[in-house]
């Protein structure tokens, strides 16, 4: 792996307005994977972490947490602060996003989870539990169904899965804009402001790039395949992941591998939470990552 590596600085030389970042407390490593893909951690140890992310806490559990299209880590950071009162917190923005290069080519969904599983390769994981919201449920999903190195931790992992999309029978354009638009209505101001903020950040023309890959995915193909239990949880006015969506995904998770353990799917709805549940609602998807960390995985 061709390994290039800044680390943020000491002395915080970015202007007055943006010193504000809810990501400046945590370590931020960029890096990039052959063929070129530009990926930042960013790392919030746990109660016996180390001040690196590539060291080594058998201590604590790992949450690896992968965003959706279009935005960035930074809508994660409250769950992040809670899942970091138990483990090490690993946050990872996709290439293309979150003001990172942008491949010669859209990354299909596959192309996304090999770059997190390279990633992974490097990382000393222990206990972990693999959280995705939205497009990066099904970069999880794809990531322990067929990811070489989340194969070696798929024996003691989890995943919690958060609005997946894409309804099978909605795989198109107007039904995915209506869906994402009814979920809006219900979404705080706040989470709108950072989605909007992300999406300038990321740029029409790759989200556009990426969206069809997003909209063809098969997850409920490839759910079958992942070796681990699985939580899938939703927020109730999410209109991107109906429950009849979600009861599908959870009747048909881990059937096609022999592995005991990935017959373990729990199904969660937040109540009063839409599409982007993990903000508003983080105690909630705290208490679910939790709930499979205690449950499903070894000790």
């Amino acid at each position: 792996m061709d390994w290039r590596v800044w680390r943020a600085p000491r002395i915080d030389s970015r202007p007055f307005w943006r010193r504000n970042d809810p990501l400046g407390h945590m370590v931020s490593t960029v890096v990039r994977t052959r063929p070129g893909h530009w990926v930042r951690v960013h790392y919030l140890p746990g109660p016996h972490g180390l001040p690196t992310p590539f060291g080594h806490n058998a201590a604590d559990p790992d949450f690896v947490l992968v965003h959706g299209i279009g935005v960035s880590s930074r809508y994660f950071v409250p769950l992040a602060e809670e899942l970091s009162r138990t483990g090490d917190v690993y946050l990872i923005d996709l290439p293309g996003f979150a003001r990172l290069p942008r491949p010669r080519r859209p990354l299909a969904i596959p192309g996304f989870a090999a770059v997190v599983d390279t990633i992974i390769g490097e990382l000393s994981l222990d206990r972990p539990v693999f959280v995705g919201h939205s497009m990066g449920a099904q970069v999880v999903t794809e990531l322990l169904a067929g990811g070489a190195n989340a194969a070696r931790v798929a024996d003691e992992a989890g995943a919690v899965l958060i609005g997946p999309p894409v309804n099978y029978r909605e795989r198109r354009l107007v039904p995915l804009v209506m869906r994402f638009l009814q979920s809006s209505w219900h979404e705080p101001a706040t989470i709108r402001r950072i989605a909007i903020s992300a999406y300038f950040a990321t740029g029409l023309q790759w989200f556009f790039s990426v969206l069809p890959h997003m909209m063809n995915y098969p997850i409920e193909e490839r759910i079958t395949l992942v070796p681990c239990p699985v939580t899938i949880l939703r927020g109730e006015y999410d209109a991107v992941a109906p429950q009849e969506w979600i009861d599908h995904l959870g009747s048909v998770a881990g059937t096609a591998v022999p592995a005991d353990r990935a017959r373990g799917c729990n199904h969660v709805t937040v109540r009063g939470a839409a599409h982007s549940v993990i903000y508003d609602h983080d105690v909630d998807v705290y208490d679910a990552v939790l709930h499979i960390l205690q449950h499903h995985a070894p000790h």
